[in-house]
């Protein structure tokens, strides 16, 4: 894996960054850890008179099941592993097709199984748990001026909503037209 500067805050954050990437391949033996990837987290946090917190954002559950298949998670010294437990991209299709279908099944005047269909979709547990991510990563930045590895899998779907989350939080830049613009093209396009 190559972690990828994503955000930096510059002089005024102590230049505390936000960097993405896919998880290591360390495996189930923990027999694979590649020595300049635990080199590369220990220089991120030299700047910072804390712990480096990566934020894995797959479950615990599903971090222990990539083990089986080269797959891993941080379990470095000096750095503070977090889940946060956001669902991979079957349980948000699945989550997305069942709010749509509660929202399809509304008929004017009745209130119906809305409320129960809303909850099962799980829909609002998926967006909760993206936005809880968020503030941990703008928490880290801002308050801490600390440095901040997110990743799942991949590195894709579930790593680009959070980054991106994070900086439009942190950067008034990325707020305008222009700048939102370049943020989807950097954090949706480019990387792939």
């Amino acid at each position: 894996r190559i972690p990828t500067l994503s955000w930096c805050g510059g002089p005024d954050m102590d230049y505390a960054s936000l960097w993405r990437c896919s998880q290591p391949e360390n495996g189930f033996k923990k027999n694979n850890s590649c020595p300049q990837d635990q080199e590369f987290l220990t220089a991120l946090r030299r700047n910072s008179k804390r712990f480096l917190r990566v934020l894995d954002l797959r479950s615990e559950t599903a971090a222990w099941g990539n083990t089986v298949t080269g797959g891993g998670f941080e379990d470095y010294c000096g750095c503070r592993l977090e889940f946060g437990r956001i669902g991979n991209i079957h349980d948000v299709s699945r989550a997305w097709n069942a709010m749509g279908a509660a929202v399809a099944s509304v008929n004017d005047g009745e209130i119906g199984t809305w409320f129960r269909d809303v909850v099962a979709s799980c829909w609002y547990d998926i967006m909760g748990n993206i936005l809880r991510c968020g503030v941990i990563a703008v928490q880290e930045v801002w308050h801490h001026r600390s440095s901040l590895v997110i990743h799942c899998s991949d590195g894709w779907d579930r790593t680009a909503q959070v980054t991106a989350l994070a900086a439009l939080c942190l950067d008034p830049y990325l707020r305008t037209r222009l700048g939102f613009l370049n943020l989807i093209q950097r954090d949706f396009c480019s990387f792939g």
